[in-house]
């Protein structure tokens, strides 16, 4: 609405001549302002009409998204149509796309819990992994492999544990009681000696009764000193001496 006060309307004044152009002054002025108020008020009908629309009035068209205080009516923001593109994406906020939505389906619940129980070897309480990655890696004796898409846990020897194995050696001795496992002498890995004597295999530990030469005799065997699990001399001896008839065989273990 415009200030009409800016438009003063002019009176007569006693010193004015009286001529019609001054007698016509304050209907001028009156028209002056009644030509404003027309000019705003038509600028508003215009504004007014634009916001209305298609509905009858401005208040019917407010009155279907609007409540009495001013609020949004929720049904009508729920019936609005309008596209999830339309959208952007924020820091906490993303949107998706139909293919992320189906494969996110196939998720069964709590389907990222996943806990890892490990009871290992002398640990009373088992370790749990549950957060994070939990990472494999080989060893001396396992080793991954993939085979379309599946891992599998191979067992493998270790070098440490390659060895040539010898069975039923006659070993070599000049008193019966003192021997080594051949002429060379071949060292061989410590506790890997097993010695029979007439077919029965005696102990480091405790004397096993075998007969020897006819008579029933306590025999038993220890093996030589040994360098880093090593006899290196190859060489072990009986307590008691056997007879020349007795037969005296051994296996061992060769580390190449």
């Amino acid at each position: 609405m415009p200030d009409l006060s800016g438009i003063p309307v002019r009176r007569h004044q006693p010193l004015d001549p009286y001529d019609h152009v001054h007698d016509n002054q304050p209907i001028d002025d009156l028209t002056a302002q009644v030509d404003s108020v027309n000019d705003s008020v038509e600028s508003m009908r215009a504004i007014l009409a634009s916001a209305i629309g298609s509905q009858p009035d401005l208040a019917t068209r407010l009155a279907q998204s609007l409540e009495a205080d001013g609020d949004l009516i929720t049904s009508a923001v729920d019936d609005a149509l309008h596209s999830i593109e339309a959208h952007e994406d924020t820091d906490d906020f993303v949107r998706m796309t139909a293919a992320e939505r189906a494969k996110l389906d196939l998720v069964a619940a709590n389907a990222t819990r996943l806990a890892v129980l490990v009871p290992f070897a002398g640990d009373d309480d088992p370790t749990t992994f549950d957060d994070g990655n939990v990472e494999f890696v080989e060893s001396d004796t396992v080793q991954f492999r993939e085979d379309d898409g599946k891992i599998a846990f191979d067992i493998k020897i270790p070098i440490s544990s390659k060895h040539i194995h010898y069975y039923d050696v006659t070993p070599v001795t000049s008193d019966r009681v003192n021997y080594t496992v051949n002429g060379v002498p071949t060292a061989y890995k410590a506790g890997s000696l097993r010695v029979y004597v007439n077919g029965i295999r005696l102990s480091t530990t405790a004397t096993v009764t075998v007969p020897v030469t006819g008579v029933a005799t306590s025999l038993l065997y220890a093996e030589g000193d040994d360098t880093a699990g090593v006899v290196t001399d190859g060489d072990f001896n009986l307590n008691l001496a056997v007879g020349v008839a007795d037969v005296v065989r051994i296996d061992f273990d060769f580390l190449p």
